[in-house]
């Protein structure tokens, strides 16, 4: 079905989808491509999280402060199963907010969705080693899922912790 995105499809389909679609996205850019950096982007993001005590943010700020890019690359910055879509017999990513990094950077909301689903810490595992399988670095994928699941997770308001901060908390 056209338009059909990865929550419709089995793990196993959704991965191969994911990394065929990152392996089309993540490439070299041109010398004076317009977008910014994912790392003083993530730096002024985690600035603003709240609660500044929460034990996470004290990981996400070392993890950060420990990244340097080791490729320039353009990254999509929300890259999950329903911003990929079935496009005929292959897969499109919708909704970019590119930004200039490296792949590992885009495998973060990957973890905790879809949306419809609770992340576990098996699949957790299951897609960083299907990543890792593919060339990305596992350590640096859960460097930037701690900076990014830390930001987008906090503040809890509903007293339900957030996919995001469930993932951190197998990460750190």
């Amino acid at each position: 079905m056209p338009g059909e995105d990865l929550s419709h499809v089995s793990e196993a389909e959704a991965l191969v989808a994911a990394i065929e679609t990152g392996r089309r996205l993540w490439r070299e850019p041109p010398t004076d491509a317009p977008f910014q950096n994912v790392l003083g982007l993530s730096k002024r993001w985690l600035k603003a999280v709240e609660p500044t005590e929460h034990e996470f943010v004290r990981y996400a700020r070392a993890a950060l402060e420990a990244i340097t890019l080791k490729r320039r690359t353009l990254v999509h910055g929300d890259f999950h199963h329903h911003n990929i879509l079935r496009r005929g017999p292959d897969w499109a990513a919708i909704d970019p907010k590119p930004a200039l990094g490296e792949p590992e950077y885009d495998i973060a909301p990957f973890l905790w969705n879809p949306i419809v689903t609770e992340p576990t810490r098996e699949r957790t595992e299951q897609r960083l080693t299907a990543f890792t399988a593919a060339g990305l670095d596992r350590d640096r994928m859960r460097e930037w899922a701690i900076v990014r699941g830390t930001i987008l997770g906090l503040p809890v308001h509903t007293g339900r912790v957030r996919p995001q901060l469930r993932v951190v908390g197998w990460l750190v």
